[in-house]
């Protein structure tokens, strides 16, 4: 039992004094009886020259008449049970109207290893876009109010998506502009993203991409992918792939043999890091090994894409070229039946060293929007003096070195020497 005062002043202003907080255990609604009522934290805010610091916290003036509660949760039972538990948090209703977030829960069942759901513990299962490829098990409903007027509202669940034996978590807020925000991540505490074909590969993904049309709908992951079978994993290392599609293409019925869930792959990359001896007169760099797709002129090319260096041992000099992309496809009417396209690179390195007269390092390379850049190093051995610059060329305005001027072009160019050292000998005696 909680004991206090009521006190009314000559303004007919309520104060109340040993009521600071009220809490209930679940207790049954009168008349209602599959309906439990259980409350933590409840303040009455009945006095119009000053209100209680929750209240004021939530943007309601001196004047604001009402009630606080910090946490009020409605359960169902007996005849109504199956609804939802409603749970208000920071819930003040009174003159000047409601706020609070307010959120509707439901159970969810995911068997051990989270590949499928347990129909029976989950509460509220169901096919998205009327498919049975993605099944969506809804854990919670919330929306926040200020002062009456929505400013948040967001979807949890669970995500069985097609192909894979993977559920994920999702949610879906509508941001400011009334932006639908979608997010996913793994079960489990660490949250990563994976989704596993059981027994063949796992992808770690880094973007997902979901996609419907009038030819096809499924989704489209970038990630890293790897192989399960213990024997492939030990020789096959983990790779990057571009553009992993899941698909199905529409208006496909079940009794036409074609409604499976498809994958494509557009492009990926391995990486290598391995060496190999040229007949000890050279070395060979392999860094990495990528395939992917590209359209040029309306013509769509396979391309092979490489990272790699060489060096030659006996004049101490090498090169390394970045993203040298190989177009190739099949044509009937070349030799070979093969027809390679232009070659196209991201960049290129050089260095070398002429014994007690010269040494140099640089490097070219392409960036993303449009920029270029360079920066080549020497050093004049008999005299010790190093010799560094550097050359940036891009499109987009955003600041190289302090001298860069924007053109009208908007095409701007910098050039800066890195250093300049002159080590002169120490004077003989």
């Amino acid at each position: 039992m909680t004991v206090g005062s009521l006190y009314l002043d000559n303004d007919f202003d309520f104060d109340l004094q040993g009521f600071d907080e009220l809490s209930s255990s679940p207790l049954r609604l009168p008349c209602l009886n599959s309906v439990y009522l259980s409350i933590q934290g409840l303040w009455l805010d009945l006095s119009a020259k000053s209100s209680i610091p929750p209240v004021a916290a939530a943007g309601f003036g001196s004047d604001f008449r009402g009630v606080y509660i910090q946490e009020v949760k409605v359960h169902f039972q007996d005849d109504l049970e199956g609804l939802p538990c409603l749970t208000a948090n920071d819930f003040v209703i009174g003159t000047g109207g409601i706020s609070g977030r307010i959120a509707a829960d439901w159970n969810i069942g995911v068997n051990p290893g989270n590949k499928s759901f347990i129909d029976e513990k989950c509460d509220a299962k169901v096919k998205l876009f009327g498919n049975d490829g993605y099944e969506f098990a809804l854990r919670r409903i919330s929306i926040r109010l200020d002062k009456s007027i929505p400013t948040e509202f967001a979807i949890e669940g669970a995500l069985k998506l097609p192909f894979f034996d993977s559920i994920v978590d999702v949610e879906m807020s509508i941001g400011e502009g009334g932006r639908i925000l979608f997010g996913l991540r793994g079960i489990g505490p660490n949250g990563l993203l994976k989704l596993t074909k059981e027994g063949l590969f796992e992808l770690e993904v880094d973007s997902l991409q979901f996609k419907r049309s009038a030819e096809e709908m499924g989704f489209t992951a970038n990630g890293t992918f790897a192989l399960l079978e213990p024997r492939l994993k030990e020789r096959i290392p983990k790779f990057s792939v571009e553009r992993l599609s899941v698909y199905r293409k529409s208006g496909n019925d079940q009794e036409s043999g074609n409604h499976k869930w498809s994958l494509r792959l557009d492009g990926g990359s391995v990486e290598i890091n391995k060496s190999i001896n040229l007949f000890d007169v050279a070395r060979a760099d392999i860094k990495s090994i990528g395939f992917g797709k590209k359209d040029q002129g309306g013509i769509e090319w396979n391309t092979i894409t490489i990272s790699a260096g060489a060096e030659i041992a006996a004049i101490s000099a090498g090169a390394t070229v970045y993203g040298l992309r190989i177009p190739w496809r099949l044509d009937p009417s070349k030799p070979l039946g093969v027809d390679v396209g232009p070659l196209t690179l991201d960049g290129l390195g050089i260095k070398g060293k002429i014994p007690n007269t010269i040494a140099f390092d640089g490097y070219v390379k392409w960036g993303g929007a449009g920029a270029f850049e360079g920066s080549l190093a020497i050093h004049l051995i008999p005299c010790k003096i190093d010799i560094g610059a550097g050359l940036k060329i891009e499109t987009r305005h955003t600041a190289v070195t302090r001298s860069l001027r924007r053109s009208r072009t908007g095409l701007r160019l910098a050039f800066r020497w890195d250093h300049f050292r002159c080590i002169l000998p120490a004077p003989r005696d």
